[in-house]
């Protein structure tokens, strides 16, 4: 019985170091196929992608309104005026030059300015409102260089006057060239006519109520332009300026084929002395020379 229980001792005893050495084994396989470990807290970073360079862009910083108040706003570059055209200046010799050359024409001896203190203009026909402006503008500006002779300020409608602007169409015109019976009594009417042959104007004088008048026929059918140039020249016409000149080309009484309205600082010159206190009706070129030159 004691033998027994001798010979279960061994056999636990053996069954216990059987475990311890099954136990090492487990362990010492585990560890030879290498268990992992306990993690290690590892941080990955991703390769960054090149990125291709960037031209910084240009950042207007805005100021704050504080600063903007504070900050002195530049005067404004004042604007360059346009050059002021000098004005052309004249030499008395140049003024008296031109003066004979537009107050004596070839059938025109003698000065023919009008002596009375006023005159009558007017306007008839198939005129407009623009024909009318410019005869109103030329009156006040000849009123204002004229010392002896006053103009209305603006025509008087109808055919009486003493002097009358008539419009016509190029028809009449043609017609009014062609009468022959007029010639017969009175003395031979004007006729002006452009480069292109044109019928543009006809001086010549009518009798109103015993009264003469000098008519001046306009074109109607022209161009506003080449129009209103007859209309002004006609009147000069009757005022005392028969002539011409070749030497300026901005003159109204410009010899070749010109449309020029509005009269040049020589040709007011020239009116000026006209209707100063100098000159007379009747004075021959003789006269007005050795007058100009004393």
């Amino acid at each position: 019985m004691k033998r027994k229980k001798i010979l279960t001792g061994i056999l636990l005893i053996l069954v216990l170091a059987g475990c311890v050495v099954i136990a090492d084994y487990i362990v010492s396989e585990n560890t030879t196929k290498g268990t992992s470990p306990p993690p290690v807290n590892v941080t990955l970073r991703a390769t960054p992608t090149a990125t291709p360079a960037k031209v910084p862009a240009t950042v207007t910083a805005t100021p704050s309104p504080a600063a903007a108040a504070n900050k002195s706003t530049p005067a404004p570059t004042p604007a360059t005026p346009a050059p002021t055209p000098t004005p052309v200046v004249y030499t008395t010799t140049q003024v008296n030059q031109h003066f004979i050359d537009i107050a004596f024409g070839p059938d025109d001896p003698t000065i023919s300015k009008i002596m009375a203190s006023s005159a009558k203009l007017g306007i008839t026909g198939m005129y407009t409102d623009a024909d009318e402006a410019v005869l109103s503008a030329f009156d006040q500006q000849f009123n204002a260089h004229s010392m002896s002779l006053l103009l209305p300020s603006a025509p008087v409608e109808g055919p009486k006057g003493d002097i009358v602007v008539d419009l016509l169409p190029g028809s009449s015109m043609m017609a009014l060239a062609s009468d022959t019976s007029y010639s017969s009594v009175n003395t031979k009417p004007i006729i002006n006519t452009n480069s292109n042959g044109t019928i543009c104007s006809i001086y010549r004088q009518t009798i109103y109520y015993s009264s003469s008048t000098d008519m001046i026929y306009v074109n109607s059918d022209l161009a506003s332009g080449e129009r209103d140039h007859y209309v002004i020249r006609g009147v000069l016409y009757y005022l005392g300026f028969p002539g011409e000149t070749g030497k300026y080309p901005t003159s109204i009484f410009y010899s070749q084929p010109n449309n020029v309205v509005n009269m040049s600082t020589i040709d007011w010159q020239a009116v000026q002395l006209m209707y100063g206190s100098k000159i007379s009706k009747g004075m021959d070129l003789t006269t007005i020379q050795d007058m100009l030159t004393t």
